[in-house]
């Protein structure tokens, strides 16, 4: 025999009461609370749900006859594997030279020493309108899934002077 689902509503939500109704429900029906995920948690999660969309769609098109749209559906996939850190089964996908070579610079960026950076200084005093700065050289551009540091997302940085690109485990 199942046990009915208690409903009880709260007409203003008020903290101290639902933390002594939760008080009052024996553990195990606790309701789990997760932490709502960062833009990059977000954009992977997303990505895989994009792969399988899209591999449903590649094993339709590969019986027809329009290569464009099986093409479409390729770069498609191969840009949703990218984005969980499946470099290698993107860079089979993927045929637009633009693409393939920015899933290169990252795939390079990740194998580098965490360490090797350009030898670009970090700042550059600039004026301008009369008025004297800073131009920091390295950014961080973006975060990525890095197989070599145990799959966590890790910053990707770019220097703006010279174009070297670099992630690193400080994320």
């Amino acid at each position: 025999m199942q046990e009915e689902e208690t409903i009880v509503p709260v007409k203003v939500f008020d903290v101290e009461r639902f933390q002594k109704f939760l008080a009052s429900l024996p553990e195990e029906s606790h309701p789990i609370i997760r932490p709502s995920l960062s833009a990059s948690e977000d954009n992977i999660r997303d990505a895989a749900q994009r792969e399988a969309f899209w591999r449903g769609q590649l094993k339709v098109l590969r019986r027809g006859t329009d290569s464009e749209a099986r093409s479409h559906a390729e770069e498609e996939l191969a840009h949703a594997l990218f984005t969980q850190g499946k470099i290698d089964d993107a860079l089979e996908l993927a045929k637009k030279p633009e693409r393939r070579a920015y899933y290169e610079s990252i795939g390079m960026a990740i194998l580098k020493d965490d360490n090797d950076f350009c030898d670009c200084p970090e700042s550059e005093e600039v004026i301008i309108d009369g008025k004297s700065g800073t131009s920091q050289f390295w950014h961080q551009v973006g975060m990525y899934p890095s197989a070599k540091h145990g799959g966590k997302l890790t910053p990707i940085y770019k220097c703006a002077k010279c174009g070297n690109v670099n992630t690193t485990n400080e994320g």
